[in-house]
């Protein structure tokens, strides 16, 4: 092949494969949508947008965030993406699931703002950038340096906190990885019962190759092989033994920008036959157009380079550059498994049925001890990642006897980072679901007790492995005071 029919098929391979999960994420939307987002859901959108927020960037909803809109603007989306990941009308259909999952992103902060998230979409501005301006060498650049940067990032940010935690060099932040992971895969108790040695050393191959790897792939060809592969090799770790959504896939689709040229070839020798023969592509682009894209990867790589080093040497505040580029998308702090808690934390709720207390557990997350880890990704369900991250990283139990107020933003780290204390409404959203049968919310749990219920409780248990008969071993940590279901139904705004 020539070179430009080579990066071409680049290209082509790429923005299926971004078009693809774009598919992927909005299905996964919908099968969430009236849960979190919809006007009787958890975090309402129309609510959440109502406030005042002046970091917030103009989405699809800004002029209605009812529940026909959302359904109408994510539909359009997936449908969108479908006709790209087939070839047909790439250019529109990629722009409408990228508008459709950016404008979902950022109505529903707090549950669809994380890491994976800000990844899609920074790798989608690439695929219509490589589709507006196939011949212009500046997407692929950019996106080769986004992956490096998460990598980059991802392990500057743990060697900074070794005062705070250092697990990472001390082996004890993979010896309890495969156990705190917010959704395990189906081999990480496998994963869990290595020898302490191989996680030390893998824990120390994990820091050096996001370290060290993006710099070695200036060097020679077998050392650019080596960490190509190394990554590749750790995001099919990650899918094996975590439930990410997206993440992995996403970031295995941009290891495609940094493939040599013949492995491109083979690739595409491999799959044209069902990718529709030579690979295509619009006309190429005049010179304004090739210095428009030039110049803006030039502002975006800048504007990453700024967010690297304020979010790793400057704590962010409300009005700090760093809160601006995330609430925008334009760059996003990436800091995958930052630090890794040395114990499951989960929290599960009691209902008192009949004078006897009951537990209820919502769907996808760790609650019952016979419940084996499975496979749920792409797929990525919000609800148990957000209970996750109030239990297991040292948030303990909400408060379920407070009114909920309007929704804040201080602009400190967990904010910046997609928490944005929704993990505490939705928390007393779901305690008045269990006191109604008949609230719609009660869709979130995969087993929730029947009968007329009196009072809600919280409960913070410590998971492990077992051991033994069970996938599962837990002991109770804390116990909340029981909320009677009279005082949640009165319990302010939020109540329904």
């Amino acid at each position: 092949m020539k070179p430009t029919e080579t990066e071409r098929a680049r290209a082509t391979l790429f923005v299926r494969a971004i078009s693809l999960l774009f598919l992927m994420a909005l299905l996964s939307v919908m099968a969430q949508l009236d849960l979190l987002l919809g006007a009787q859901g958890l975090l309402p959108a129309v609510e959440s947008l109502s406030t005042e927020d002046p970091t917030r960037p103009p989405t699809l909803f800004s002029l209605s965030a009812s529940d026909g809109a959302l359904w109408t603007v994510v539909g359009l989306g997936a449908l969108g993406a479908l006709l790209a990941s087939l070839g047909r009308a790439q250019r529109v259909g990629l722009a409408a699931a990228w508008l459709a999952f950016y404008s979902v992103s950022v109505a529903g902060s707090g549950l669809f703002d994380f890491v994976a998230d800000a990844l899609l979409i920074q790798l989608g501005l690439v695929a219509m950038a490589m589709l507006w301006v196939p011949d212009s060498p500046w997407p692929r650049r950019v996106g080769a340096l986004l992956i490096c940067k998460v990598m980059l990032e991802s392990g500057l940010h743990k060697l900074l906190d070794v005062t705070q935690d250092t697990g990472w060099l001390n082996g004890a932040a993979m010896g309890s990885f495969f156990e705190v992971a917010a959704i395990p895969g189906p081999l990480a108790p496998l994963a869990d019962a290595l020898p302490q040695p191989i996680l030390l050393l893998a824990g120390w191959m994990v820091l050096f190759i996001e370290v060290v790897g993006p710099f070695l792939l200036l060097a020679g060809a077998r050392l650019r092989r080596l960490i190509i592969g190394s990554w590749i090799g750790l995001m099919a770790g990650i899918i094996l033994t975590a439930n990410f959504g997206v993440l992995p896939y996403a970031m295995l689709a941009a290891t495609l920008l940094l493939f040599e040229e013949r492995w491109v070839e083979r690739i595409w020798a491999r799959l044209s036959p069902w990718l529709g023969g030579a690979p295509h592509g619009p006309k190429p682009s005049g010179p304004r157009a090739r210095d428009w894209v030039r110049g803006l990867s030039l502002a975006l790589i800048l504007c990453s380079t700024a967010q690297v080093g304020l979010d790793l040497f400057t704590p962010p505040g409300p009005g700090s550059p760093t809160v601006w580029l995330h609430s925008w998308r334009v760059s996003t702090p990436f800091s995958m498994f930052r630090r890794i808690p040395l114990e499951r934390m989960e929290m599960q709720f009691e209902v008192e049925v009949d004078g006897e207390w009951r537990e209820a557990h919502v769907a996808q997350k760790v609650g019952l001890i016979d419940a084996h880890p499975g496979l749920v990704a792409p797929h990525h369900p919000r609800l148990p990642f957000l209970l996750w991250f109030q239990a297991t990283l040292g948030r303990g139990l909400p408060d379920l006897t407070s009114a909920p107020g309007a929704i804040v933003r201080g602009g400190n780290e967990q904010q910046v980072r997609g928490s944005s204390g929704a993990s505490q409404r939705v928390a007393r959203s779901l305690a008045r679901a269990l006191c109604d049968p008949g609230d719609p919310r009660r869709a979130a749990f995969s087993h929730a007790p029947e009968g007329s219920a009196s009072a809600v409780r919280a409960m913070l248990w410590s998971y492990r492995f077992g051991r033994g008969e069970t996938t599962w071993s837990r002991e109770l940590v804390q116990r909340s005071q029981a909320v009677t279901c009279e005082n949640l139904q009165r319990s302010g705004p939020g109540a329904r």
